[in-house]
Order: C-alpha cells, then structure tokens, then sequence
C-alpha cells in the first residue's frame, strides 16, 4: 500500500491551491507584483547593511567575493605566465 507522507501531502495541497490562486490574471498579477517588491525590498536592505557595515570599519559579503574573483583571477594569470616562462626556459635549452 502506497502512503503518502504528510510533507508529500501538503506539498500537493500547496501545489494545487498555487495553481487555482495564479489561475486567476488578476491575483496572478499581484503575486507578480508582490515579489517585485521583496526583492527590490531585500536590495535595499542588503544596500542599507553594507552601508553600515563599512561605516563600522566591517568587511561585507560582496567585499569577500570580489576578493575571491580577484584571487581567482590572479592566480590565473600566474599559471599562464608560469606555462610561458617554462616554455620559453625548454625553447632556449632546445636551441643550446
């Protein structure tokens, strides 16, 4: 006998009232609007932290991973230059 557990059957539950909420254009647009407004929401409030986080001397998320992208780029660049050093020290060992 297949039974379903209660997460299984309230994500079905979930599902199907979402899908008779947005099946209406009206609520349909709302739903879209309201999210609009969280994530603009959410973008001033991340704006607003890391205002005050840098104001108190504190390094933020983004400062971490512009860091990352910089450390990932720079050891790029260090592989490259390494592999055309190497070559160029074998080019000259062949042409001795």
């Amino acid at each position: 006998m297949n039974r379903e557990s209660v997460a299984d059957v309230a994500a079905r539950l979930a599902r199907n009232a979402c899908r008779q909420v947005l099946a209406d254009e009206t609520h349909a647009r709302r739903a879209a609007q309201a999210a609009v407004q969280l994530q603009k929401a959410r973008r001033t409030i991340v704006q607003k932290q890391e205002s005050l986080l840098h104001a108190l001397g504190f390094a933020t998320q983004s400062d971490y991973q512009a860091l990352s992208r910089q450390a990932s780029r720079l050891k790029r660049r260090t592989r490259y230059l390494r592999d055309a050093l190497e070559k160029l020290a074998a080019d000259r060992l062949i042409q001795k």
